[in-house]
């Protein structure tokens, strides 16, 4: 009786499953002036969404944009309906890198794990040139587990301050 249990759980824990995993997170915060608490319109976004186990980030989403006149961010997020396996490495696990800048003010950089300049190391920066070629490299970078990671993913507000 116990052997005939074996095979069927076994079968079921090594097939997977087939459901809708989050490969990118959605971008919902507010991006106004650290002084005046005021939105910031037309203030440029680029996320760049790698899962944690793909090591030269192969399979990277490059998407930008730009707040609207109510300082909004407004990213899309995304599942993909496939199977996953219940191992490591088996179920994804988005990394965003998020920068925000308009011109006036220190940019910022946030990075779900470890820092933007630990991401760029660590890839293949070839595949990321141009898009970080637009962007000022004087960045704030904000560490994950800060109100700015709380912000990105929760409606919140991320300040940028007027640079000096």
């Amino acid at each position: 009786m116990r052997s005939g249990l074996i095979l069927p759980a076994a079968l079921l824990l090594l097939t997977g499953c087939f459901y809708p995993v989050q490969v990118r997170s959605p971008v919902r915060a507010r991006v106004v002036d650290a002084d005046s608490g005021a939105p910031l319109e037309n203030v440029n976004i680029l996320r760049i969404v790698c899962d944690v186990h793909d090591f030269p980030c192969a399979g990277a989403r490059v998407d930008a944009g730009r707040t609207a006149r109510d300082g909004r961010i407004r990213m899309q997020g995304a599942r993909e309906w496939r199977w996953w396996f219940p191992v490591p490495g088996g179920v994804p696990a988005p990394n965003h890198q998020l920068l925000v800048w308009k011109e006036g003010y220190t940019p910022l950089a946030f990075s779900q794990y470890g820092t933007l300049a630990d991401f760029e190391r660590m890839h293949d920066r070839s595949r990321f040139i141009k898009e970080f070629s637009k962007v000022p490299r004087d960045w704030v970078q904000m560490e994950a587990g800060t109100v700015l990671y709380d912000a990105v993913f929760s409606n919140g507000e991320i300040r940028l301050r007027a640079a000096r």
